[in-house]
Protein backbone atom coordinates (compact mmCIF):
# COMPACT_ATOMS: atom_id res chain seq x y z
CA UNK A 1 0.00 0.00 0.00
CA UNK A 2 1.28 3.66 -0.64
CA UNK A 3 -0.35 6.73 0.09
CA UNK A 4 -0.73 10.07 -1.77
CA UNK A 5 -1.26 13.22 -0.29
CA UNK A 6 -5.07 14.59 -1.80
CA UNK A 7 -6.42 18.24 -1.69
CA UNK A 8 -10.06 19.40 -2.93
CA UNK A 9 -12.30 21.87 -2.62
CA UNK A 10 -14.82 21.18 0.07
CA UNK A 11 -17.72 22.87 2.60
CA UNK A 12 -17.04 22.51 5.67
CA UNK A 13 -20.39 22.74 8.29
CA UNK A 14 -17.74 23.86 11.18
CA UNK A 15 -16.26 26.56 9.52
CA UNK A 16 -19.35 27.40 6.88
CA UNK A 17 -17.60 27.80 4.28
CA UNK A 18 -15.46 26.25 1.13
CA UNK A 19 -12.09 25.09 2.38
CA UNK A 20 -9.37 23.46 1.16
CA UNK A 21 -9.99 19.70 2.43
CA UNK A 22 -6.79 17.06 2.82
CA UNK A 23 -6.69 13.30 3.40
CA UNK A 24 -3.63 10.61 2.98
CA UNK A 25 -5.33 8.19 0.18
CA UNK A 26 -4.34 4.51 0.30
CA UNK A 27 -3.21 3.35 -3.00
CA UNK A 28 -2.94 -0.48 -3.97
CA UNK A 29 0.46 -1.44 -4.68
CA UNK A 30 0.33 -2.19 -8.22
CA UNK A 31 3.85 -3.70 -8.45
CA UNK A 32 3.07 -6.58 -6.20
CA UNK A 33 -0.38 -7.36 -8.04
CA UNK A 34 1.63 -7.40 -11.12
CA UNK A 35 4.32 -9.93 -10.30
CA UNK A 36 1.23 -12.16 -8.29
CA UNK A 37 -0.60 -11.94 -11.81
CA UNK A 38 2.46 -13.07 -13.69
CA UNK A 39 3.72 -15.73 -11.08
CA UNK A 40 0.38 -17.17 -11.33
CA UNK A 41 -0.26 -17.22 -15.04
CA UNK A 42 -2.94 -14.41 -14.55
CA UNK A 43 -5.24 -16.26 -12.19
CA UNK A 44 -4.49 -13.09 -9.62
CA UNK A 45 -6.07 -10.51 -12.27
CA UNK A 46 -9.67 -10.71 -11.38
CA UNK A 47 -8.71 -10.14 -7.67
CA UNK A 48 -6.46 -6.96 -8.28
CA UNK A 49 -9.61 -5.85 -10.28
CA UNK A 50 -11.82 -6.21 -7.35
CA UNK A 51 -9.45 -4.29 -5.35
CA UNK A 52 -9.37 -1.52 -7.88
CA UNK A 53 -13.02 -1.67 -8.51
CA UNK A 54 -13.57 -1.37 -4.55
CA UNK A 55 -10.94 0.68 -3.10
CA UNK A 56 -12.66 4.18 -2.39
CA UNK A 57 -16.17 3.44 -2.26
CA UNK A 58 -16.92 6.75 -0.67
CA UNK A 59 -14.73 9.75 -2.48
CA UNK A 60 -15.14 12.28 0.61
CA UNK A 61 -13.90 9.62 3.29
CA UNK A 62 -10.81 10.61 5.54
CA UNK A 63 -11.00 14.36 4.12
CA UNK A 64 -10.27 16.84 7.11
CA UNK A 65 -10.39 20.42 7.19
CA UNK A 66 -7.34 22.33 6.57
CA UNK A 67 -8.88 25.25 8.85
CA UNK A 68 -10.45 23.77 11.57
CA UNK A 69 -9.34 19.79 11.63
CA UNK A 70 -13.22 18.69 11.51
CA UNK A 71 -14.27 15.50 9.07
CA UNK A 72 -18.00 17.23 9.03
CA UNK A 73 -17.29 18.05 4.92
CA UNK A 74 -19.77 17.89 2.37
CA UNK A 75 -19.64 18.76 -1.63
CA UNK A 76 -18.63 22.45 -2.56
CA UNK A 77 -21.20 25.08 -2.11
CA UNK A 78 -21.57 27.96 -4.05
CA UNK A 79 -21.19 30.69 -1.37
CA UNK A 80 -22.83 33.29 -3.85
CA UNK A 81 -26.13 32.61 -3.75
CA UNK A 82 -25.84 33.29 0.36
CA UNK A 83 -25.89 35.84 1.98
CA UNK A 84 -25.58 36.84 5.82
CA UNK A 85 -28.01 38.31 7.93
CA UNK A 86 -27.57 39.75 10.85
CA UNK A 87 -30.67 40.19 13.63
CA UNK A 88 -30.83 42.83 16.37
CA UNK A 89 -29.66 40.13 19.14
CA UNK A 90 -25.98 40.07 17.05
CA UNK A 91 -27.04 36.41 15.69
CA UNK A 92 -26.23 36.08 11.99
CA UNK A 93 -27.92 33.65 9.69
CA UNK A 94 -27.04 32.01 5.99
CA UNK A 95 -29.74 32.46 4.27
CA UNK A 96 -30.50 32.06 0.07
CA UNK A 97 -30.35 35.12 -1.56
Amino acid sequence: MGYVKETKRLYCKNCQTNVRAERMKKTPNHILHLLLSIFTAGLWLPVWLLIILNFDTNPLRGFTCSECGSSKLIKQKNIQKFVVKKYEDGTKKLIED
